[in-house]
């Protein structure tokens, strides 16, 4: 009985102490999308429309390549451009503008609604982001 509770014993402390295998670090670039998450949108004036992540390129390591160094940066981000803005609604579908990304990857389209477009729900659509559901009064 003692044998078998000192190999316990033994096989409890090996596990105890050995090292855990290490996981393999997996990055990701943040995908583009609209801000908001309860948009409601009217014909009254000019709407804005904000967005982040509007980049090419994935920059996920954080190591900026430096001139000189024999490295390439093939992951550099550099700001989208002409990032479109549509609605849809009722299988039809509206251009709003399109724009440029800041540095920082925010873009932010200003526009009318167009005059089809009529209360009720529908998706903005923008270039590599997840659709929105907003509300047209």
């Amino acid at each position: 009985m003692r044998r078998s509770l000192a190999v316990l014993l033994t096989a409890l402390l090996a596990w105890a102490i050995a090292p855990l295998p290490g996981s393999p670090a997996s990055a990701s670039c943040v995908g583009p999308q609209v801000d908001g998450t309860r948009i409601v949108l009217t014909h009254e004036g000019v709407q804005t429309v904000t967005g982040q992540y509007f980049h090419d390129g994935c920059d996920d390591e954080g190591k900026p390549c430096k001139p000189g160094c024999g490295c390439q940066d093939d992951d550099a981000e550099s700001p989208s451009t002409d990032v479109e803005l549509r609605i849809t609604q009722l299988g039809r579908s509206w251009t709003l503008g399109s724009t440029d990304a800041d540095e920082d990857g925010r873009v932010t389209w200003t526009f009318g609604l167009p005059a089809g477009v009529h209360p009720g729900p529908a998706r903005l659509l923008a270039e590599g982001a997840s659709p929105v559901e907003v509300r047209i009064r």
